[in-house]
C-alpha cells in the first residue's frame, strides 16, 4: 500500500484504499460460502474487531445479510446483482437452472424466470422470453412483491414465521382485485403452497399477467430459488396442467446437479 502524510504529519492512505480492499476481500470470501465474522477474520488474518467492523459496514450497506439458520453467519445479498455483480446464488445452481430456463422457454413458448427471495421481494436473477407473440416483461435484477407473484410465493412459503410476519406488517397492498391482501389469508395460502409444492399467481401483481412456480432446494433442503412460467392470464392459467409438470420435472433435473 502507498502511504503519505497530510499537513499535520499524520499517516493517511494513498491511491490504494486498504479498508475498501479488505471489504472486497470479505465479499470474495462470502461469495464462496457463508461465514461468521470470526471466520472472515481468521481467513484474512484480521483481528476480531476489524473483521467485525468490516462485516457490519457491508451489512449496513445491504451487501451481505445474516444467514437464516445462524445469525452469526453472513451471506451475500441480491444487492450485488443490482450493482452488476453476478454472485447471488451458487454458480453451479445458476448454470444448471439457466439451461432449464432456456429449454422451457424454447419448448413451451412462455416466459420463464429464475428468482430468489430478498427483503420481502422476488428478485429475478435469470430469465428467458418465449416465442409466443404476447408475453410478460421483466428485467434481470427486477423485483416484485413476494406475496403477489408465483416465484415469490413459492419462496415466501418456506421463510420463517417471523419473516412472513414482517411481510404482513409491512403491508399487503392490493395491487389487483385478486391480490391476497389479508394476513390470515396469506398464511393460509402459504400453508397450501408448502403442502402442494407449487405456487400460482392469478393476476395478483398485474391483472393481465399470471404464472406458476416451484421452489428449488439445496442439498440441505433449503429454498435457494424459484423457477416459474408467466404470461397473459387467460392463456397461462389455461395451460397450468401442461406447464406445472414441466416445471416440476425441471426442478428435479436441477436438483440432480452437484451444488
Amino acid at each position: 500500500m502507498m502511504v503519505e502524510t497530510n499537513g499535520t504529519g499524520e499517516t493517511v492512505e494513498g491511491p490504494y484504499a486498504q479498508t475498501l480492499g479488505r471489504g472486497i476481500e470479505v465479499l470474495e470470501l462470502l461469495a464462496a460460502r457463508p461465514r461468521s465474522a470470526r471466520a472472515v477474520g481468521d481467513a484474512l488474518g484480521l483481528n476480531r474487531s476489524t473483521a467485525y467492523r468490516l462485516v457490519q459496514t457491508l451489512l449496513a450497506h445491504g451487501l451481505i445479510q445474516r444467514d437464516g439458520l445462524d445469525d452469526k453467519v453472513y451471506r451475500l445479498t441480491p444487492r450485488l446483482w443490482e450493482l452488476g455483480v453476478g454472485t447471488l446464488a451458487p454458480s453451479e445452481i445458476r448454470m444448471a437452472a439457466g439451461r432449464e430456463v432456456r429449454a422451457l422457454a424454447d419448448k413451451y413458448g412462455e416466459s420463464v424466470h429464475l428468482a430468489i427471495y430478498h427483503d420481502r421481494e422476488a428478485v429475478y436473477i435469470d430469465k428467458a422470453d418465449g416465442w409466443q407473440p404476447i408475453g410478460s416483461y421483466t428485467r434481470l435484477g427486477g423485483r416484485a412483491p413476494a406475496y403477489c407473484v408465483a416465484t415469490g410465493k413459492a419462496l415466501l412459503a418456506y421463510q420463517t414465521s417471523d419473516e412472513v410476519q414482517n411481510v404482513i406488517e409491512a403491508g399487503l397492498e392490493p395491487h389487483t382485485p385478486t391480490t391476497v391482501s389479508q394476513g390470515e389469508r396469506l398464511m393460509e395460502a402459504l400453508t397450501e403452497i408448502r403442502s402442494q409444492g407449487f405456487a400460482v399467481n392469478r393476476g395478483e401483481w398485474r391483472s393481465d399477467v399470471s404464472g406458476m412456480a416451484v421452489p428449488l432446494f439445496d442439498a440441505n433442503m433449503l429454498p435457494v430459488a424459484a423457477l416459474g412460467f408467466s404470461g397473459p392470464t387467460e392463456r397461462t392459467l389455461a395451460r397450468q396442467d401442461e406447464l406445472l409438470p414441466a416445471l416440476q420435472e425441471a426442478a428435479l433435473r436441477i436438483a440432480g446437479h452437484p451444488s
